[in-house]
């Protein structure tokens, strides 16, 4: 089988005229299950993802049969195109508020609580600070769109004629605004596909994905900013828990710490 396509938890083969064998890791094949039902759902009811025919074993990995999509991954579109950069961060603007004006009441995890627990472990605030972020982030509203986790161009796959996301495992019902935070802190960070085409343009493309996602209003910066806090301190958290602080996680520590009581005029994350 051809290897067309990796990343961290899975590598993709070619399988067959119009199926691919997604073939997971040793460390991630636990994540498979929770793929599997997440995408049938999405793709069966929402036409949004690949379809998926069944589970093979090969040669001791477990992975999923999925449909070969029509089109090519955006990353590697923008790539090749880098003059229309912007154009591409327009289109993954738009597509990511239309995904999030679908509602359902379905067996995927609500996110609001199970994020909670996670700015709980934060370590790197005082018990006044803690109490203080958790104050606000009791008041936003939970929310009951689909969140992705994941929308970024590497997880998208796009032609004329096709839309589609992959990777649906981390999945869930909630505010939108806080899918939206966890993609602009994958564009800004700089340990995130580093070899990203928009890697020497990291503001400039969250600013023009955050201009066309919230177009034709303006950039809702105060509640953005409580949800870029909230997802700061969870990134913080997975970066001090496997040893992975950099310069990226000062740089939002800072942003944390000055901004949890003063969001309504955040020293901003992205410059306006």
């Amino acid at each position: 089988m051809k290897l067309i396509g990796e990343g961290e938890t899975a590598e993709v083969f070619d399988y067959s005229e119009r199926k691919v064998l997604k073939l997971y890791r040793k460390d991630y094949e636990d994540e498979m299950e929770n793929e599997k039902k997440f995408t049938e759902l999405i793709s069966e009811k929402f036409g949004l993802a690949p379809k998926v025919f069944g589970t093979v074993n090969h040669e001791g990995r477990t992975g999923l049969i999925m449909e070969k999509v029509d089109g090519r991954l955006m990353m590697d579109i923008i790539r090749d195109d880098a003059v229309s950069m912007l154009k591409y961060a327009q289109i993954l603007g738009k597509e990511h508020k239309k995904m999030h004006s679908i509602k359902t009441d379905d067996e995927i995890v609500r996110i609001k609580p199970f994020l909670r627990r996670g700015v709980q472990r934060a370590s790197f605030l005082n018990g006044k600070e803690l109490e203080d972020v958790l104050f606000m982030y009791d008041s936003i509203p939970e929310g009951d769109c689909l969140n992705h986790g994941d929308f970024m161009p590497y997880n998208i796959i796009m032609s004329d004629t096709e839309f589609k996301v992959l990777d649906w495992n981390d999945c869930g019902i909630g505010n939108p605004l806080a899918d939206v935070a966890r993609t602009v802190n994958f564009i800004l960070d700089t340990t995130d596909s580093v070899d990203a085409p928009f890697a020497e343009s990291r503001e400039e493309f969250a600013r023009e994905y955050l201009k066309s996602y919230f177009y034709p209003e303006e950039i809702d910066y105060e509640n953005l900013g409580k949800w870029l806090i909230i997802n700061g301190i969870l990134e913080i958290n997975y970066a001090e828990y496997f040893g992975n602080t950099d310069e990226y996680s000062e740089r939002l520590k800072r942003f944390v710490i000055e901004n949890h009581k003063n969001i309504k005029e955040p020293k901003a994350l992205i410059p306006k």
